[in-house]
């Protein structure tokens, strides 16, 4: 058995080199019971680890206790999202232990117990779950510490750029140009970039919100608007059905002041009939007196006869006594029922004259009304239903052309907004020198300084011709790939230097650039001598250049003026000097000795042939060719006819859809305007229908009037009739009480023993007063009568006082008058007529206040609109304003970023013989941020065009591995914008085959090579590495 000496272990560790790697990049690995491992270690190398292993072997154990042992999450993996998944089968803990490289001291240990707990409940059932123990330099710590410590070292395990685990390779390779974007943005190792593009996206999404907001309130007012201006006829109307009602107002206080006068007159003519009643019977009671007198001396006469008889009577005075009272009341009777008679026939008499005048003014009415029935019925159908259905028609094609006009407006902006970004794209286009003095102002400020100062008038005194500017501000280079040839043939002298065709202004140039104390260059060129100027054609022929690999000349790459032109034709013979491609570079000996050719160019190389003057011999110097500076945009003549042509068709788009919203508005008058006439003939027919059925109503109510009066009247002769044979009723009982006065006094002449003389001469003399008595009684009787009619009168004035007073507040309350207008009170005005216009022109009123009330409203709608209008005018600037300053701070750097990628990129490519470019894809709307992308171009073979990654190249589809490979060297070009002290990447290799595999493996060597480069751990299948496989490689086999 073998024995080891201690001094030779020592020796040997001591030999070993020294650990190089960046501070946090990985020194050790171990793991314990972790995912299928009982127990593993890793030692890591300083720059290339390639971890081997075939398919099925879990090589992804060592990227997951990466990711775990330094904090991160699985989620991050893209495996299992639990931890407990991570602990060996059959065990119950896992442990990672990860040292990190410090060079300032001790390396980093951390250490992390993941273990599984179970908790037994009283019910018996059992919750399962993990934790995890954290150790830092061998002490228990909390996983913030760890947390704080991998920040501190920049260590970014959710970044692509530094933990590209197999999983996130497919989904990196499946992105599209929008992820790509995402990405990129967040490799910068802070979300600001990113955070920036997600509110511009957000500030997009509320601009379209706003606008959408926008565009309907623009709609909603120009529809109120429109409403409103067809409303205006309408409350036009509605003035004049004012005015009507202002008619009605001052008719029907005319007809209160002609009721109070007509009830004033019936007052006035019931008191003059009072006063002649009262007269009358004043009158009756004074031929009373003379027949009282006489009946006073009768009596008197009568009283002698008495004393006479006073004894004869003394028998039988009670019985007298007794008949004479009799007598009396059965009198007093029969003339208070005959005055009661014909008070009742007075009454009925009274009211009948009033219903029949009352029936007059009635018919009155029902003519005027007939009459007006039959002028509505000849003026022809009041059915509204056919234009109902023409003015619907009418809306829905109103309706419709206003969509199709909206529709038409919103193409209309569209294409002004093509027109405007393609208008704006070819004056960027056509701003070349925009560009190029920015590069002088910063790069070559002299220069800048000078072509500022040279374009002023005033400080061209005594300069007698004209003055050119410099090269750098006039030409461009049509192939941006050979800018780099044209730059370095002319020189930075040339392209600075400016020109003079006059030979004496030379001096005067000179002398103000040195009293400016500004070193210009100044050439004097008196310019081509025929214009336009015409290229002069290369000496050497077609099939020359065919034969030893040369494309074109110089003067075939430049574009610019005439004058320049001729000068680089003159001074640097610009259509001779040729350009080839790689097989010139191959026959390179060949072109030296066999032709003429002193100095040619390749893309990347400069052939310069030297023959020397003594031995004839030739000597070549390659000189590679430093990229190009300044001639680094152009302007691309089939882009540019392509804008125009657009720009072109556009315009006559736009022509045509303004023609279309021109005829749409006409159109849309011409039917708002029939519209307009067949609302105006509903609304006739309506207010006629109105009106016509008010005039029916009106019609029944006066009709029901007339009957219910008809049935109301009363027959004057039938009622007097009753009233006579009443009358004679009561006068017949006036014979009944004659005969039994007789029978009493032939009763009482029996009984009497007076002389007969006596009693005849008291029998004359009683006849005589009985005859004086009775005309008394008729008298008395019609004072009586008299009386009642004064009674009944009375009554009857008061009631028309009252009337009067009533009629008067009425009047003056209707017409706010306190005396009848002056054509009332003089009588002019028939109550008739009045009552006749009155009725006409309350039924041409009708109370429309609806139409005003929904103008009014409408108005309150477009003013509460047009402030919506303003805010929404206000909110959109606002949003465009951030919109723009946001879109200011993430583009620029954005592009300089994409910039800084598209070089690495670039190179990555060249270094595998490939072609490659990384673009930022703008969308259509540059404010449409959530359709920027990243547009990857590359290109394979020399033959094949620069095509985009995921498209085609020559009308067929990219392969499968050059997707990856592009891929895979973008997340290169990707990563070395971060400054991480490790990176893994997880088989990001697959799909490709050896040469391309092998060509990304050495690639990935020469990026980890020298101080402070970031470690690589790069996962792969078994792969066999290239024989001169680098020296910074550490190979790890997984078996």
């Amino acid at each position: 058995m073998g024995r080891f000496e201690p001094s030779a272990i020592q020796n040997l560790i001591r030999s070993q080199p020294a650990y190089a790697g960046c501070k946090g990049s990985v020194v050790r690995v171990r793991v314990t019971d972790f995912m299928t491992c009982h127990s593993a270690e890793l030692r890591a190398g300083a720059h290339v680890n390639l971890i081997l292993g075939s398919q099925g072997i879990d090589k992804s154990t060592i990227v997951c206790a990466i990711c775990l042992g330094l904090a991160g999450k699985p989620k991050t993996l893209g495996n299992a999202l639990k931890l407990q998944d991570y602990i060996r089968h059959g065990t119950k803990s896992a442990t990672i232990e990860i040292e990190l490289y410090n060079p300032d001291g001790l390396n980093f240990l951390i250490k992390r117990d993941i273990i599984v707990w179970e908790l037994i409940k009283k019910d018996g059932t059992t919750n399962h779950g993990t934790k995890s123990r954290w150790y830092l330099q061998g002490e228990r710590a909390l996983p913030t510490k760890v947390e704080e410590l991998t920040t501190s070292l920049n260590i970014q395990l959710d970044n692509l750029c530094q933990f590209l685990t197999q999983d996130r390779v497919q989904d990196f390779i499946g992105m599209n140009s929008f992820s790509l974007l995402q990405i990129t943005q967040k490799a910068m190792g802070n979300d600001t970039l990113f955070q920036r593009h997600e509110k511009l996206i957000e500030l997009t999404a509320k601009l379209r919100e706003f606008e959408g907001n926008f565009h309907t309130v623009m709609n909603l007012l120009k529809s109120r608007q429109e409403i409103t201006k067809r409303l205006e006829n309408n409350v036009k109307n509605y003035k004049e059905r004012e005015d009507l009602k202002a008619k009605i107002a001052e008719l029907a206080s005319k007809k209160s002041w002609i009721v109070y006068l007509k009830s004033r007159l019936v007052f006035l003519n019931l008191k003059t009939d009072l006063e002649t009643i009262k007269q009358a019977k004043t009158a009756e009671e004074a031929k009373l007196a003379p027949i009282k007198q006489s009946l006073m001396a009768m009596d008197s006469s009568k009283g002698k006869f008495q004393a006479d008889l006073e004894r004869s009577k003394a028998t039988n005075e009670s019985f007298m006594s007794g008949v004479k009272r009799k007598v009396e009341e059965e009198f007093a009777i029969v003339e208070a029922n005959v005055d009661e008679e014909n008070a009742k026939l007075r009454e009925h008499q009274n009211a009948e004259a009033d219903r029949l005048k009352r029936m007059e003014n009635f018919t009155v009415k029902i003519n005027g009304y007939e009459k007006q029935l039959d002028e509505i019925r000849q003026k022809g159908d009041l059915d509204d239903t056919s234009l109902k259905v023409e003015l619907r028609k009418r809306d829905e094609e109103i309706q419709e052309i206003t969509n199709l006009a909206e529709k038409d407006e919103s193409n209309r902006r569209y294409i002004l907004s093509k027109i405007c970004t393609a208008e704006l794209e070819l004056s960027q286009m056509n701003n070349l020198r925009v560009s190029r003095m920015k590069y002088l102002e910063k790069e070559v400020p002299d220069v800048y300084e000078a072509v500022q100062f040279f374009s002023k008038p005033e400080n061209l005194r005594g300069i007698t011709g004209r003055i050119h500017e410099p090269l750098i501000l006039h030409i461009e280079v049509n192939d941006l790939e050979y800018g780099r040839i044209v730059e370095k043939h002319i020189g930075s002298t040339e392209l600075y230097g400016f020109f003079v065709e006059h030979k004496d202004d030379l001096k005067i140039m000179l002398e103000l650039n040195r009293k400016r104390k500004k070193p210009v260059t100044v050439t004097h060129f008196e310019g081509p001598k025929t214009v336009p100027f015409p290229r002069p054609p290369c000496r050497f022929s077609t099939n020359f250049r065919k034969k030893w690999g040369f494309k074109m000349s110089i003067l075939d790459l430049i574009d610019g003026p005439d004058y320049h032109l001729a000068y680089l034709c003159q001074r640097f013979d610009m259509q001779n000097i040729l350009i080839g491609d790689d097989e010139a570079v191959k026959k390179a000996t060949d072109i030296s000795e066999q032709t003429l050719l002193n100095i040619y160019y390749t893309s990347r190389t400069c052939v310069t042939i030297r023959q020397f003057n003594y031995s004839k011999s030739k000597a070549m110097q390659f000189s590679v060719i430093q990229a190009a500076r300044v001639l680094t945009t152009k302007i691309n003549a089939t882009e540019k006819h392509n804008l125009h042509e657009n720009v072109k068709q556009w315009r006559i788009e736009e022509k045509e859809l303004d023609d279309l919203i021109i005829g749409r508005k006409q159109r849309k008058e011409e039917l708002e305007e029939e519209r307009q006439t067949i609302e105006d003939k509903v609304r006739d027919i309506n207010a006629r229908i109105q009106y016509r059925k008010n005039l029916l109503q009106r019609l029944d109510s006066a009709r029901k009037q007339i009957d219910l009066l008809q049935r109301e009247r009363k027959n004057l002769d039938d009622l007097k009739g009753d009233t006579d044979k009443a009358v004679l009723g009561h006068r017949a009982k006036m014979l009944n009480v004659a005969d039994f006065l007789t029978r009493e006094m032939v009763k009482a002449q029996g009984n009497a023993t007076n002389p007969i003389v006596l009693r005849k001469q008291k029998h004359l003399l009683s006849g005589r007063m009985k005859h004086l008595q009775n005309q008394l009684d008729e008298m008395q009787r019609n004072v009586r009568q008299f009386e009642a009619k004064v009674s009944v009168l009375q009554q009857q004035v008061e009631q028309a006082v009252k009337e009067v007073e009533t009629n008067k507040k009425n009047a003056i309350q209707i017409s706010n008058l306190y005396e009848p207008p002056p054509e009332v009170a003089a009588g002019k005005l028939d109550d008739k007529v009045v009552e006749k216009e009155l009725l006409e022109a309350r039924t041409l009123w009708c109370d429309n206040s609806t139409i005003l009330e929904e103008y009014q409203q409408k108005m309150r709608e477009i003013a509460d609109l047009s402030k919506k209008k303003d805010v929404g005018e206000k909110k959109l600037a606002e949003v465009k304003e951030e919109i723009e300053k946001e879109k200011q701070a993430w583009l620029n750097p954005l592009q300089q970023l994409i910039e800084t990628v598209n070089r690495n990129f670039g190179r990555y490519f060249m270094s595998m013989g490939c072609v490659g470019k990384v673009q930022l894809q703008k969308a259509d709307d540059e404010n449409d941020f959530g359709k920027y992308g990243i547009k990857i171009l590359v290109k394979f073979l020399t033959s094949e065009p620069l095509s985009e990654l995921g498209g085609t190249k020559g009308g067929t589809l990219q392969k499968e591995g050059e997707r990856v490979i592009s891929k895979a060297l973008y997340s290169l070009a990707l990563q070395e914008l971060t400054n991480v002290p490790f990176r893994v990447i997880e088989e990001i290799n697959l799909g490709m085959d050896a040469e391309n595999k092998a060509r990304l493996f050495n690639l990935l060597c020469s990026i980890a090579k020298g101080p402070n480069r970031p470690q690589y751990f790069l996962l792969t299948p078994k792969m066999l590495p290239p024989e001169d496989c680098p020296d910074n490689v550490d190979f790890h086999h997984m078996d």
